[in-house]
């Protein structure tokens, strides 16, 4: 099967109505953790793989390695070639792999291309423990964290994702990272995780935990990890945290701060931009500039459909500043994209609300 690698293929991924029994008890949770660990920190199996590397200056020309991949990683690629010898290429190299996949892995796969996210969890769980392969491993561990954020299972998501990345600090799919961009605050069992995660050592955890606590009793505790964490080492974490520390700062954001946020989130890769163009976007509409603001706020859903929560509510404060600049029109198809992908979604409430206002002023 021909893999798409990392954030390269993004899926539309609209958020279920139930979680459908996804949620596990924390014991039982607990235990697939311990599960993953072990099967993440194993030996690789072998396997045969072609591997297609990108060549030439602009890297449009193609070259193909045959044999065995013995890992895959966020800096590169070591191959055991068939004609003997190892090969490592930069994992920016690498343009598509194809390899066998387990018949669970191709289920779960296509449970999760129509989005039935709870029938792609657990098939991406049985994909795990017959998976050999710790590079393939990661994969699977990467969309269990996606199939998690799709049916709001935060603290399994925030779990998932941690075992990836202590497995692979570089990993390539850091994009799956759960962090908490809107101003909701989190039930009891997520805050409690959360503050766990804060005390953790690992820069990752202390980002997903201080995600999560900002606008609740822990907010002082939360920003201080991220003034910290904005000096980190890892470019993505860094970034990361400073945009989370700009959702204190959207009444009255400066002209120099834009301008800041604005070259934070051009020099964050790509994948990554979606939470800080959320921020900066709400940030704009809140200076009354509602064009800029809806600019920005499209983005999110047009970019990375996969980040659902903030693709509803990017949505509706995009019609919000559209109904601000009297398009009114546009702003009521924003609101019915709201309700027809994401109806369970806390922002469909709101959107239904504008939705009726605008159409009884129509009448």
């Amino acid at each position: 099967m021909r893999l798409a690698l990392g954030t390269r293929q993004r899926a539309r991924v609209p958020r279920l109505c139930q979680p459908c029994g996804v949620r596990a008890p924390s014991a039982r949770r607990n235990r697939l953790v311990s599960l993953l660990f072990l099967l993440l920190f194993a030996s690789p199996a072998h396997a045969a793989d072609v591997v297609e590397v990108a060549t030439g200056e602009d890297g449009r020309g193609r070259t193909k390695l045959t044999g065995e991949i013995l890992d895959f990683t966020g800096e590169r690629l070591t191959i055991r070639l068939e004609g003997g010898g190892d090969r490592e290429v930069p994992a920016e190299k690498i343009a598509a792999i194809e390899t066998a996949l387990t018949p669970e892995h191709r289920a779960a796969d296509e449970a999760f291309a129509r989005r039935d996210f709870a029938a792609a969890h657990g098939q991406y769980k049985t994909a795990l423990e017959r998976e050999s392969r710790a590079w393939m491993r990661r994969r699977i561990v990467a969309q269990l964290v996606w199939t998690c954020r799709a049916v709001g299972d935060t603290v399994a998501a925030g779990d998932f994702f941690l075992l990836l990345a202590r497995s692979d600090p570089t990993t390539l799919f850091f994009d799956a990272i759960p962090l908490a961009w809107r101003s909701e605050l989190p039930d009891a069992a997520v805050e409690r995780q959360a503050l766990a995660w804060l005390e953790q050592e690992s820069s990752a955890a202390g980002l997903v935990g201080a995600s999560f606590l900002l606008g609740t009793p822990h907010s002082a505790r939360a920003l201080e990890r991220l003034k910290q964490l904005a000096q980190d080492k890892d470019p993505r974490i860094a970034g990361l945290a400073k945009g989370q520390s700009w959702r204190q700062s959207l009444a009255g954001a400066s002209d120099a701060q834009i301008a800041s946020w604005r070259q934070t989130i051009e020099r964050l890769p790509e994948e990554l931009r979606a939470g800080p163009h959320y921020v900066l976007g709400r940030a704009l509409a809140q200076r009354g500039e509602h064009e800029a603001a809806a600019l920005t706020l499209l983005r999110v859903p047009i970019l990375y459909p996969r980040e659902t929560e903030l693709a509803a509510s990017a949505l509706l404060e995009a019609g919000r500043a559209l109904e601000r600049l009297d398009q009114r029109e546009e702003a009521a198809g924003l609101y019915r994209e709201v309700l027809g992908e994401w109806p369970d979604d806390s922002a469909a409430t709101e959107a239904a609300a504008r939705l009726e206002t605008l159409q009884d002023a129509e009448r």
